[in-house]
Formats: C-alpha cells, structure tokens, sequence
C-alpha cells in the first residue's frame, strides 16, 4: 500500500525578509483601515458634521462620509485575502495619499482644520499626522514594490 506523502503535498513556503515585511505591512494597514472605518461609522453623526464644515469637501459630505469607511473597510478585508493583495496594496497607496494631500492641503490653505481620523490619530499634531501618513504611504509603497516583484517571479500555473 503507497503511503501518501504529506511534505509532497504541502506547498513549500520560504519565509524570507520580502514575506515578514509584506505580512508585516499588511498588517499594520489593516489595522489602520479598519481601526478608522470602524471609527468613522462608529462616530458617523460627527464625522458627517466635521465633513461639512470642511471647505473641501462640504459639498460632498455625505458620500464622502458614507463612502470613506466602506472603502477602508473594503480595502482592509482585501489585504487578508492573497490574491487581492495586490490591488489592496495600491488602493492603499491612493487612499493614503489622498488622505495625505487632504491634511497638507487643510493645514496650508484652509481656516478649518478638524482631524476626522480615528481617536488614536486625533491626538497628533498636524506635523507629526503628516509623517504618520507618509510613513504609511511609504509601508503601501514597498508593500506594491515587494508584491508586485514576488508576483513577477512566480511560477506561471499550466
């Protein structure tokens, strides 16, 4: 009788420093997303009023209040899952800079500055939430670079 061959079976995976640090940045932006989804939905009725005295956005308040979480929510949900990893990694990078570009543009060209992230993130001053963004771009940043070179170097199924 043939015995099977679990370690045959089993699909080998190599932990290197490009699979710690993807996990890695997976991680903290899906704690990130998520925490202010959570957060904003949560807090609707306020993120909602804060919205709508931005000079921005108050035209668009209500989507943007609606849409927002359901997006980070979104995104977050997609980097758990391998195959949309990818796409999630550059979702991030446009939320973050969009987020990014919003606080630059609030803190230089506007007289309402009200922070509408999570709780956690409203404590920081202006200068440092900017480098807190930044540095979260960078994280989606080197996660699509690692990503997209493991995506390059795989095998192609037949």
């Amino acid at each position: 009788m043939d015995t099977l061959n679990i370690d045959a079976i089993r699909k080998p995976i190599r932990i290197t420093w490009q699979v710690i640090t993807l996990e890695t940045i997976a991680i903290l932006l899906i704690a990130l997303f998520g925490l202010t989804a959570f957060d904003k939905t949560v807090r609707f009725g306020r993120f909602l009023d804060e919205l709508g005295k931005s000079p921005f956005l108050m035209d668009y308040a209500l989507a943007v209040a609606i849409g927002t979480p359901l997006i980070e929510a979104i995104v977050a949900m997609m980097l758990v899952i391998d195959k949309w990893r990818l796409r999630a990694l550059y979702f991030s990078v446009f939320l973050m800079s969009l987020f990014t570009a919003y606080i630059y543009m609030l803190v230089n060209y506007s007289y309402f500055t009200s922070c509408l992230c999570s709780a956690a993130i409203e404590s920081l001053s202006w200068q440092q939430h900017l480098i807190f963004n930044m540095v979260f771009l960078a994280f989606a940043l080197i996660g699509v670079l690692i990503e997209e070179t493991n995506s390059q170097n795989q095998i192609p199924k037949s």
